[in-house]
Parts: C-alpha cells; structure tokens; sequence
C-alpha cells in the first residue's frame, strides 16, 4: 500500500470546503443559517508534487511536543527494539484514529490523540511526531496511492463512482475516480468505483539504516448492515398491537398513538432485554 509525505509546504495546504455563516438577525432570535460550499473534484497532477517513492526532505523540531505526545511515545516505546516499537506506533495510529476526508493539516498530532480522529496528514503527523519522540529517524513523503474499488470501498464504505467523486471533492482531496478526475461529478452516472487515484501522504521510517514505509491513515473497515427490527425479532407495528387498548390517528400531519395500556409497563419481544 502507498504511503505518502514530506513537505511543510503542503501541510496547511487544505483545499475545497468553504463555510459561509449568514450573519445573525437583529430583529429575532434564530439560528444563523449555514451554507456549505462544494469544490470541483482537481486531479492529483494539479499539485506538481513528487512522483510516488520520491522523498521531500524536511526537518521538524525534537523538542516541545505536547506533553500527550511524549506520553505516548513512553507508553509505547517501553524496552522495545526500533523495529517493535515503530509496528506499536503505526498500530496505535491505524486502529485508533478515525479518518477525517480533507486534505491537508487539520488538527495535527495532538488534536488527532485528543478526537481520535484525523487528516491523512494529521494522522502522518501523529506517527512521525511520536517516532521522532521515541528517538526513531522518521519523515513524510507525499504523492499519489492508486486504490481498487474493492479497497477504497473496504477504506470509505463507497461503492458509487459518484458519490466517491463527491466525497473527495467535498475535502478538497485531489484525485482521480475510475481513471477521470470529473469535476463537477455529473459524468459516472450508475458505475461503481473500480479504481481511485488519490493525492496522499505516508510515513518513511528509518530502522537500523533501512527505510520503510508506513500508512497510518488507509485502514481497511469491515462495513456490516444491520437490520434492527431483524435483529430484534420485532415485527413492524408488533410493540404498538401489543401495547393495545390504544387508539390512533393523525393530526397536523405526523401520526400519533393514544391511551396506551398504562399496567403494559415492560413489553417483552423473542425473550429479547426488555423494551421500556
């Protein structure tokens, strides 16, 4: 799998959603509106960054990391070889932070530990930070990752070649869906997404003289559907019939049961926990 980055230049670099705040009315209290603004789907080439596997050196402080950050670095460094202690460092990044679908440094290391969630960068950010603070020589490089749609699906939950567009444009992430960067993501009608193409940063680390490669921030999910009234063994309307002396009806357009039987306190379904 691609990893990607290096480069301080793109770190802030976050491309695509605007939010716009009406301002707030004088003569009444309510709630400002709030418009969200959408961005054409760029493709990866526009950013004329390096090839993938291609290196952007950069330098980054040794000292005055958050205290979350060296606290981490101790909890999973402990008396490991280099080797261990970096496989600790990408598994606590991959399995306990979230991605966030934008492009570019949103919250850094520190925000990414504290909502456990985060940017590619951000989570790049995270595992180099406490790599450096664990006395490990490790950076960034940025370029592009080329997904199946069997593996952006597995990393996203998407399947629609149009919604995997839209997605990516919403975050300013520039990229490629099923070989075209489709700016206005009107012309994939019914596909489904065979390949991506996306703009990406991972994490080079240096262990005993050898780099390699990590990405924190792709990890695969396991998307389940679930039928909650399945699940539960209820049929529709089952807990309103069993609820009955009751009457019903409708009124200013929304539905609405009335007298319940007030001795039905506990309504048990399937030998199911009770419903309340």
């Amino acid at each position: 799998m691609a990893r990607t980055w290096r480069g301080g230049a793109v770190w802030a670099a976050i491309l695509g959603v605007v939010v716009l705040l009406a301002a707030p009315s004088v003569a009444a209290a309510q709630t400002p509106s709030t418009k969200i603004g959408t961005a054409p789907l760029i493709s990866p080439s526009a950013l004329q960054v390096s090839a993938y596997g291609t290196a952007v050196t950069n330098t980054f402080a040794t000292t005055g990391r958050p205290r979350e950050v060296v606290l981490l670095a101790q909890a999973l460094r402990g008396d490991r070889a280099d080797a261990d202690f970096v496989d600790q460092v990408y598994d606590y990044v991959r399995n306990n932070i979230e991605i966030a679908w934008m492009f570019g440094l949103q919250k850094g290391a520190l925000g990414a530990i504290i909502d456990h969630s985060g940017t590619s960068f951000d989570q790049a950010h995270l595992m180099v930070e406490v790599l450096q603070q664990g006395n490990v020589k490790a950076g960034y490089q940025f370029g592009t990752i080329t997904l199946t749609g069997a593996q952006f699906q597995q990393w996203s939950g998407i399947t629609s070649a149009t919604a995997a567009c839209q997605l990516l444009a919403a975050g300013g992430i520039p990229a490629a869906i099923n070989g075209v960067t489709n700016a206005t993501c009107a012309g994939y009608g019914s596909q489904t997404v065979t390949s991506a193409v996306l703009s990406h940063i991972w994490v080079k680390a240096t262990i005993n003289g050898t780099d390699y490669f990590f990405d924190p921030s792709y990890k695969a999910h396991d998307f389940k559907v679930q039928d909650a009234a399945l699940a539960a063994q209820i049929a529709a309307g089952g807990t309103i019939a069993a609820a009955a002396p009751a009457d019903g009806g409708t009124a200013n357009g929304g539905n609405y049961v009335h007298a319940l039987d007030q001795a039905l306190d506990v309504v048990r379904v399937a030998g199911k926990r009770p419903i309340h």
